[in-house]
């Protein structure tokens, strides 16, 4: 599905043709969704969550792809991920002259990992408490099958929860 928000993508099968859309045309996709009142239960901090998400995510499609363009990658640098996220923000605002440190700064420093390719609420964990939403086993759950959940409205402090595994720069 990652594949369909890159504007490079194409597939040729037998029976059908799968082309990638560009991001913009996604968000207005989107958009329309919201607007036409099909999402009607929708307050407007659900329709950050969703917006803030979906961007979190096309910045780690533009990492993965970089990773491997065939997208076999998921995992990707955290400090990436934020750094991505923020100089896009800032080249939009007309801020182009940024550094890009995308390297992993100094072979001493840890590797951290997140890996999700989908965020939604987590709404069965309403009555969980914290440790049991952080534990190992849960965390080891959401980053094996690339998932991060919305938890706002659960706990006070906190809006989502996404696993980050860190990994030594020598491994």
């Amino acid at each position: 599905a990652i594949c369909i928000m890159d504007e490079d993508f194409g597939l040729e099968k037998p029976d059908m043709t799968i082309v990638g859309m560009t991001k913009r045309w996604w968000v207005e996709r989107l958009g329309e969704l919201f607007s036409s009142g099909t999402c009607r239960h929708l307050d407007r901090e659900d329709l950050v969550e969703m917006m803030v998400g979906a961007y979190l995510l096309f910045c780690g499609d533009i990492l993965r792809k970089a990773i491997d363009p065939t997208y076999n990658v998921l995992s990707v640098s955290l400090m990436k991920l934020l750094q991505q996220a923020q100089t896009v923000r800032c080249r939009e605002a007309g801020f182009d002259g940024m550094q890009d440190n995308n390297d992993d700064c100094h072979t001493e420093t840890p590797v951290l990992e997140v890996n999700f390719i989908q965020i939604s609420r987590l709404g069965g964990f309403k009555y969980a408490t914290l440790n049991e939403i952080c534990s190992h086993n849960h965390l080891k759950y959401l980053y094996d099958r690339c998932y991060a959940g919305y938890v706002s409205g659960i706990f006070e402090n906190i809006d989502a929860i996404a696993s980050i595994r860190y990994r030594h720069p020598s491994a």
